[in-house]
Protein backbone atom coordinates (compact mmCIF):
# COMPACT_ATOMS: atom_id res chain seq x y z
CA UNK A 1 0.00 0.00 0.00
CA UNK A 2 1.52 3.30 -1.13
CA UNK A 3 -0.95 5.58 0.57
CA UNK A 4 0.07 5.62 4.25
CA UNK A 5 -2.84 5.95 6.62
CA UNK A 6 -3.75 5.65 10.26
CA UNK A 7 -7.06 4.64 11.75
CA UNK A 8 -7.74 6.88 14.70
CA UNK A 9 -10.14 4.89 16.82
CA UNK A 10 -10.85 1.37 17.96
CA UNK A 11 -13.35 0.59 15.19
CA UNK A 12 -13.24 1.46 11.52
CA UNK A 13 -14.44 -0.86 8.72
CA UNK A 14 -12.57 1.08 6.04
CA UNK A 15 -9.12 0.04 4.76
CA UNK A 16 -7.87 2.79 2.40
CA UNK A 17 -5.31 2.79 -0.36
CA UNK A 18 -6.37 -0.27 -2.36
CA UNK A 19 -6.22 1.49 -5.72
CA UNK A 20 -3.24 3.72 -5.01
CA UNK A 21 -0.37 3.08 -7.44
CA UNK A 22 3.20 4.34 -7.59
CA UNK A 23 4.28 3.08 -11.01
CA UNK A 24 6.39 5.38 -13.18
CA UNK A 25 4.67 7.25 -15.98
CA UNK A 26 5.91 8.11 -19.43
CA UNK A 27 6.43 11.86 -19.22
CA UNK A 28 7.29 14.73 -21.49
CA UNK A 29 10.57 16.17 -20.24
CA UNK A 30 9.65 19.56 -21.71
CA UNK A 31 6.71 19.95 -19.33
CA UNK A 32 7.72 21.44 -16.00
CA UNK A 33 5.71 22.58 -12.98
CA UNK A 34 6.69 26.23 -12.63
CA UNK A 35 3.66 27.26 -10.60
CA UNK A 36 1.68 25.65 -7.77
CA UNK A 37 -1.22 23.45 -8.75
CA UNK A 38 -4.78 24.65 -8.42
CA UNK A 39 -7.42 22.47 -6.77
CA UNK A 40 -11.21 22.33 -7.02
CA UNK A 41 -13.78 20.08 -5.34
CA UNK A 42 -16.61 17.94 -6.64
CA UNK A 43 -19.22 17.25 -3.93
CA UNK A 44 -20.91 13.86 -3.58
CA UNK A 45 -23.84 13.37 -1.23
CA UNK A 46 -26.30 10.59 -0.49
CA UNK A 47 -29.00 10.17 2.14
CA UNK A 48 -30.73 6.81 2.62
CA UNK A 49 -32.14 4.81 5.50
CA UNK A 50 -28.74 3.10 5.80
CA UNK A 51 -26.09 5.77 5.17
CA UNK A 52 -25.66 9.54 4.93
CA UNK A 53 -22.71 10.67 2.84
CA UNK A 54 -21.10 14.10 2.56
CA UNK A 55 -18.00 13.62 0.42
CA UNK A 56 -15.82 15.82 -1.75
CA UNK A 57 -13.33 14.81 -4.42
CA UNK A 58 -10.38 17.16 -5.08
CA UNK A 59 -9.13 17.65 -8.64
CA UNK A 60 -5.74 19.21 -9.36
CA UNK A 61 -4.93 21.28 -12.44
CA UNK A 62 -1.83 23.14 -13.55
CA UNK A 63 1.23 23.20 -15.79
CA UNK A 64 2.16 19.58 -15.17
CA UNK A 65 2.28 16.66 -17.58
CA UNK A 66 -1.38 15.69 -18.15
CA UNK A 67 -0.63 12.01 -17.57
CA UNK A 68 0.88 12.80 -14.17
CA UNK A 69 -2.09 14.97 -13.16
CA UNK A 70 -4.50 12.26 -14.28
CA UNK A 71 -2.51 9.68 -12.29
CA UNK A 72 -2.67 11.77 -9.10
CA UNK A 73 -6.32 12.74 -9.50
CA UNK A 74 -7.41 9.18 -10.24
CA UNK A 75 -5.50 7.76 -7.25
CA UNK A 76 -7.15 10.17 -4.84
CA UNK A 77 -10.59 9.82 -6.42
CA UNK A 78 -10.42 6.02 -6.43
CA UNK A 79 -9.47 5.94 -2.74
CA UNK A 80 -12.43 8.17 -1.86
CA UNK A 81 -14.77 6.00 -3.95
CA UNK A 82 -13.35 2.90 -2.26
CA UNK A 83 -14.09 4.47 1.12
CA UNK A 84 -17.65 5.19 -0.08
CA UNK A 85 -18.12 1.64 -1.37
CA UNK A 86 -16.70 -0.10 1.69
CA UNK A 87 -18.76 2.02 4.07
CA UNK A 88 -21.95 1.41 2.09
CA UNK A 89 -21.31 -2.34 2.26
CA UNK A 90 -20.62 -2.12 5.99
CA UNK A 91 -23.81 -0.10 6.55
CA UNK A 92 -25.91 -2.59 4.56
CA UNK A 93 -24.46 -5.55 6.49
CA UNK A 94 -25.00 -3.84 9.82
CA UNK A 95 -28.58 -2.89 8.93
CA UNK A 96 -29.40 -6.51 8.01
CA UNK A 97 -27.88 -7.80 11.23
CA UNK A 98 -29.73 -5.27 13.38
CA UNK A 99 -33.01 -6.09 11.61
CA UNK A 100 -32.51 -9.83 12.18
CA UNK A 101 -32.07 -9.10 15.89
CA UNK A 102 -35.13 -6.87 16.01
CA UNK A 103 -33.02 -3.82 16.86
CA UNK A 104 -33.29 -0.25 15.59
CA UNK A 105 -30.62 0.71 13.05
CA UNK A 106 -29.19 4.23 13.01
CA UNK A 107 -27.84 5.21 9.57
CA UNK A 108 -24.08 5.52 9.23
CA UNK A 109 -22.71 9.01 8.59
CA UNK A 110 -19.52 9.53 6.59
CA UNK A 111 -17.66 12.57 5.30
CA UNK A 112 -14.19 13.65 4.28
CA UNK A 113 -12.02 16.72 4.05
CA UNK A 114 -8.64 17.46 2.49
CA UNK A 115 -5.73 19.82 3.04
CA UNK A 116 -3.09 20.83 0.50
CA UNK A 117 -0.11 21.49 2.77
CA UNK A 118 2.85 21.67 0.35
CA UNK A 119 2.49 22.82 -3.24
CA UNK A 120 5.74 24.10 -4.69
CA UNK A 121 9.11 23.08 -6.16
CA UNK A 122 7.43 20.24 -8.09
CA UNK A 123 6.34 18.59 -4.83
CA UNK A 124 2.72 18.08 -3.78
CA UNK A 125 1.66 17.03 -0.29
CA UNK A 126 -2.04 16.42 0.42
CA UNK A 127 -3.82 15.04 3.46
CA UNK A 128 -7.28 13.45 3.47
CA UNK A 129 -9.23 12.92 6.65
CA UNK A 130 -12.19 10.56 6.59
CA UNK A 131 -14.79 10.81 9.33
CA UNK A 132 -17.33 8.16 10.33
CA UNK A 133 -20.12 8.39 12.87
CA UNK A 134 -21.39 4.89 13.67
CA UNK A 135 -23.59 3.87 16.59
CA UNK A 136 -22.78 7.03 18.50
CA UNK A 137 -19.01 6.76 18.00
CA UNK A 138 -16.74 8.88 15.81
CA UNK A 139 -13.79 7.40 13.96
CA UNK A 140 -11.16 9.16 11.88
CA UNK A 141 -8.77 7.96 9.19
CA UNK A 142 -5.94 10.18 8.07
CA UNK A 143 -4.13 9.41 4.84
CA UNK A 144 -1.37 11.34 3.08
CA UNK A 145 -0.34 11.69 -0.55
CA UNK A 146 3.14 12.99 -1.35
CA UNK A 147 4.10 13.25 -5.01
CA UNK A 148 7.09 14.24 -7.12
CA UNK A 149 5.43 16.18 -9.94
CA UNK A 150 8.43 15.70 -12.26
CA UNK A 151 7.96 11.93 -12.35
CA UNK A 152 4.48 11.28 -10.95
CA UNK A 153 5.96 8.95 -8.34
CA UNK A 154 4.73 8.83 -4.78
CA UNK A 155 7.32 9.82 -2.19
CA UNK A 156 7.78 7.53 0.82
CA UNK A 157 9.44 9.06 3.86
CA UNK A 158 12.89 7.74 2.90
CA UNK A 159 12.78 9.68 -0.39
CA UNK A 160 13.17 12.98 1.49
CA UNK A 161 16.64 12.16 2.78
CA UNK A 162 20.12 11.87 1.36
CA UNK A 163 21.26 8.31 0.53
CA UNK A 164 22.94 6.45 3.37
CA UNK A 165 21.55 8.67 6.14
CA UNK A 166 20.09 6.90 9.18
CA UNK A 167 17.01 9.11 9.11
CA UNK A 168 14.93 6.72 11.25
CA UNK A 169 17.29 7.01 14.21
CA UNK A 170 17.54 10.80 13.82
CA UNK A 171 13.76 11.24 13.62
CA UNK A 172 13.17 8.89 16.54
CA UNK A 173 15.48 10.99 18.70
CA UNK A 174 13.72 14.18 17.66
CA UNK A 175 10.27 12.72 18.35
CA UNK A 176 11.35 11.61 21.82
CA UNK A 177 12.82 15.05 22.52
CA UNK A 178 9.56 16.74 21.45
CA UNK A 179 7.47 14.40 23.62
CA UNK A 180 9.71 15.08 26.60
CA UNK A 181 9.87 18.85 26.08
CA UNK A 182 6.08 19.15 25.65
CA UNK A 183 5.05 16.72 28.36
CA UNK A 184 2.04 18.88 29.26
CA UNK A 185 0.51 18.08 25.86
CA UNK A 186 0.87 14.31 26.13
CA UNK A 187 0.06 11.60 28.68
CA UNK A 188 2.76 10.79 31.27
CA UNK A 189 3.53 7.51 29.49
CA UNK A 190 3.87 9.01 25.98
CA UNK A 191 7.59 8.24 25.83
CA UNK A 192 6.93 4.65 26.83
CA UNK A 193 4.17 4.33 24.23
CA UNK A 194 6.41 5.54 21.41
CA UNK A 195 8.15 2.54 19.85
CA UNK A 196 9.81 4.34 16.96
CA UNK A 197 8.76 5.20 13.42
CA UNK A 198 8.65 2.81 10.48
CA UNK A 199 10.62 3.17 7.26
CA UNK A 200 7.42 4.17 5.45
CA UNK A 201 5.89 6.10 8.36
CA UNK A 202 2.94 8.33 7.31
CA UNK A 203 3.84 11.98 6.92
CA UNK A 204 2.98 15.17 5.15
CA UNK A 205 4.99 18.31 4.44
CA UNK A 206 4.13 21.92 5.03
CA UNK A 207 6.30 24.92 4.18
CA UNK A 208 8.20 24.71 7.46
CA UNK A 209 7.80 21.21 8.88
CA UNK A 210 7.95 17.50 8.39
CA UNK A 211 4.74 16.29 10.04
CA UNK A 212 4.63 12.70 11.30
CA UNK A 213 1.19 11.45 12.25
CA UNK A 214 0.34 8.59 14.54
CA UNK A 215 -2.47 6.18 15.24
CA UNK A 216 -4.51 5.22 18.25
CA UNK A 217 -2.39 4.45 21.33
CA UNK A 218 0.95 5.03 19.57
CA UNK A 219 1.85 8.14 21.54
CA UNK A 220 -1.47 8.99 23.16
CA UNK A 221 -4.80 7.35 23.94
CA UNK A 222 -7.99 8.34 22.16
CA UNK A 223 -8.64 12.08 22.35
CA UNK A 224 -10.02 14.85 20.17
CA UNK A 225 -7.35 15.00 17.48
CA UNK A 226 -5.06 12.79 15.42
CA UNK A 227 -1.60 13.00 17.06
CA UNK A 228 0.93 14.87 14.92
CA UNK A 229 4.59 15.56 15.63
CA UNK A 230 6.01 18.57 13.79
CA UNK A 231 9.76 18.56 13.10
CA UNK A 232 11.08 21.83 11.58
CA UNK A 233 12.72 21.26 8.20
CA UNK A 234 15.47 23.63 9.33
CA UNK A 235 16.51 21.08 11.96
CA UNK A 236 16.92 18.44 9.26
CA UNK A 237 18.90 20.52 6.76
CA UNK A 238 22.00 18.32 7.10
CA UNK A 239 20.20 15.14 6.01
CA UNK A 240 17.44 16.34 3.67
CA UNK A 241 17.83 16.34 -0.09
CA UNK A 242 18.58 19.85 -1.41
CA UNK A 243 15.08 20.55 -2.80
CA UNK A 244 13.61 20.45 0.72
CA UNK A 245 16.05 22.91 2.28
Amino acid sequence: MNCPYYIYNVYCPFSPGRHHSSHKLAINKNVKAADPLAVSSTPMSKDTDKIREYLQIPTFTGEVNPGILSHINENIKNDILEFKSQMEDAANDSAKEMKSQGKHFIPYEISNSYLVTYNKDNILSVSLIYHEYINGRSSYVRTSYNYNLDTGESMPLRSLFKPGVNYIDILNRKVRAILQKNSQLYPPDALQRFKGIAEDHPYYLDNNNLNLFFGFNEIAPLSGEIPIIKIPLSELSGILKPQFI
